[in-house]
């Protein structure tokens, strides 16, 4: 049983990802969960679940969009790049921070000189661990 709202927090990192909501609708735009994602600063991350939270504004509770999201850092070779996603990163990202979702960023990533986000080259588990290539 839920006894305190602090516990709640607690389970977004006990329940399954995929067992939860895997998709945000932003605008004209889907986030979907393991997918790589460009925010308004311009980095990259990989969303991990999505949940709300409630906050007071001019005296009315709203509801807003985060994330749980860990790091996608991009990285370029001759002969092409792609993506690691770094596990022990994870940050909460407002959705209101995000820019592209993954289709988007699939039509665009040549133009900022990313890779290609269909690329991931590993996880990074932890900071002191070597990359698990994909």
């Amino acid at each position: 049983m839920l006894c305190e709202a602090c516990q709640s927090q607690q389970w977004r990192h006990e329940i399954d990802p995929n067992l939860t909501t895997p998709m945000v609708c932003i605008g004209n735009q889907d986030f979907y969960i393991f997918e790589v994602t460009k925010l308004m600063d311009g980095q990259m991350c990989m969303p991990l679940c999505w949940f709300v939270q409630e906050h007071l504004e001019n005296g009315h509770m709203i509801h807003k969009y985060y994330a749980d999201a860990c790091t996608a850092e991009p990285v370029v070779f001759d002969s092409g790049g792609g993506y690691v996603v770094h596990e022990y990163d994870v940050f909460q990202v407002a959705a209101s921070e995000l820019l592209l979702s993954f289709p988007h960023l699939v039509q665009t990533y040549h133009i900022d000189g990313l890779p290609d986000p269909h690329n991931l080259i590993g996880m990074n588990l932890n900071y002191t661990s070597s990359i698990k290539l994909c």
